[in-house]
């Protein structure tokens, strides 16, 4: 959004640039009418999320055997603690980046064009990111314990 406000002393016009709030409101029809299903977010994103209530909690996703260490307010990780950040591609999204998965459509108040099983290849997809155990070196010290 660009909007005029005035002008400065050598008389030429100064506006307002308003790149955030183009942003949000990208972000907001996104979250309304998008076809995403697994989101890497920043941690200001992801709270919207949150508050929304669009996301799966990780309770509905792993056993407690399971659950990923430093899950954020039970919907999120941060994809640089995970074992698949070491992986070619998701090494370059940046490491405070949040990975969470929106919630079934079978779940969700928002419809947002997509049926459950979609959503649930996803899903599974999302899974196996969260819990992919990167392979241990033969040479490594985790090796040698045996």
């Amino acid at each position: 959004t660009v909007n005029k406000f005035g002008n400065d002393e050598s008389g030429d016009e100064r506006v307002n640039i308003d790149v955030y709030g183009k942003g949000m409101q990208q972000f907001q029809t996104e979250i309304r009418a998008g076809k995403a299903i697994i989101y890497a977010l920043d941690e200001e994103y992801f709270k919207i999320c949150v508050q929304e209530g669009i996301l799966t909690p990780f309770d509905e996703l792993f056993d407690k055997s399971e659950m990923p260490k430093n899950v954020i307010d039970g919907c999120g990780v941060k994809i640089s603690d995970l074992d698949a950040y070491k992986l070619d591609g998701l090494s370059s999204v940046p490491e405070g980046a949040i990975l969470c998965i929106r919630r079934t459509p079978a779940k969700d108040e928002l419809t947002y064009g997509r049926d459950v099983d979609i959503w649930e290849g996803n899903r599974d997809t999302f899974v196996k990111i969260i819990k992919y155990k990167a392979p241990v070196p033969e040479n490594s010290q985790e090796n040698s314990k045996g």
